[in-house]
Parts: structure tokens; C-alpha cells; sequence
């Protein structure tokens, strides 16, 4: 206000995955705001080098440049918000090749039937999330099926016939822990996926 900030790098707040009830966030990263004068003399300190720092690597696996997901709804179900946001939660996750955060939304009956972390996620390097579709969500209390089309891209290698692009039809059984809602099971009733 009295004209002495540069700017806000971040201001947001995102939901969480394992807060205590639905209502309980949690904000994402840190929001820093700095006076003129010290960004001034840290421009003027970075102009002065003469040696460049080193570029960074890391050994993590491509990922996507964009986690978005696009959703459809076309269920009326009262729970339609909440399940979603599990399931772009899982996906995202995917998306940025963060597993461990994906992982989570599994119930722990489903990890340990996926043979836990490292075996469940070698297969998804190359695989991003593009575009979900929610036909339908039946069920009540702490149950629900969710009817899904799911949308996936990834390396011929590892799609289903060579397919780069390929539309899913889940089913996804979602139990309630009281916090938020875990994938308990996925299913293909239709069969392997068609190519997009």
C-alpha cells in the first residue's frame, strides 16, 4: 500500500490430501513480498558475477509441462465435488511424476495389492492424464462407484497396442476414510481402452 513492495511471487490455497475433515486446508508454498531496496541491491550483487553457478540436474523422469486436467461432470451425486478432487489429485500427482502424493489417494488395501510404490508406479513415466469425464457416481455413506471415460497420453512403448492416446473406461470404487475419498478399486468393465 505505501508503494514499497516489488511484488507477490505466490497467494494461494490448495486442498490437502490426510488434513483432519473435508474442510481442513492447508496452503501450498510460500508467498514472499520484498522492499525495492533489497531486490535493488540483490540485482546489483547478481550483476557483479563473474562465475556463473552451476546448472542444476536431477535424475527425476520427464514430466509433462502441464498437470491440467480437463474434468467433466455429468453426475448429480452430492459427493460429485469431493470425488472428483480426489481423482485429479491422483492424476495430477501423476502428471508431475510426484508418486508418493498419487499413491496416497489409494486406500491402503489397494497399495498393498499394487505391491507397494515402486512397483506400482515403474510403468507411468511416460503416462499423463488429459481429460476426465464423470458419467456417473452411485452409492452412499462411505461407498460410491464412479463411471468414468479417463483420457491418457504417454510413449507408444507403453500404451495398450502401441496407442499414444488412449480413453479409459473405469470404474472406481471409492471408500470415505473420514478425511477424503480413496480410490479402493479400478476396473475396465468395458474392456482394454480404445485409441483417442
Amino acid at each position: 500500500m505505501d508503494g514499497n513492495v516489488v511484488g507477490v511471487v505466490s497467494s494461494k490455497r490448495a486442498w490437502v490430501v490426510g488434513t483432519r475433515d473435508e474442510n481442513d486446508y492447508g496452503a501450498e508454498g510460500v508467498g514472499y513480498a520484498a522492499p525495492a531496496s533489497s531486490a535493488a541491491t540483490a540485482l546489483e550483487n547478481w550483476g557483479k558475477r563473474t562465475t556463473p553457478l552451476p546448472q542444476a540436474s536431477c535424475d527425476i523422469q520427464a514430466q509433462t509441462a502441464s498437470s491440467n486436467i480437463i474434468t467433466t461432470d455429468h453426475s448429480d451425486h452430492a459427493q460429485a465435488r469431493k470425488v472428483i478432487q480426489s481423482l485429479l489429485t491422483h492424476g495430477q500427482a501423476i502428471n508431475r511424476a510426484a508418486y508418493d502424493t498419487a499413491f496416497a489417494i489409494l486406500t491402503p488395501e489397494l497399495q498393498a495389492k499394487e505391491g507397494g510404490l515402486s512397483k506400482w508406479s515403474s510403468g507411468l513415466g511416460t503416462s499423463f492424464w488429459r481429460a476426465l469425464t464423470v458419467n456417473s457416481i452411485s452409492g452412499s455413506a462411505s461407498e460410491l462407484t464412479v463411471d468414468s471415460v479417463l483420457r491418457t497420453e504417454q510413449a507408444a512403448a507403453d500404451g495398450p497396442d502401441n496407442q499414444t492416446c488412449s480413453d479409459w473406461g473405469i470404474r472406481y470404487r471409492m471408500t470415505w476414510d473420514g478425511t477424503i475419498w480413496r480410490i479402493a478399486e479400478a476396473t475396465t468393465p468395458g474392456g482394454p481402452p480404445k485409441a483417442c
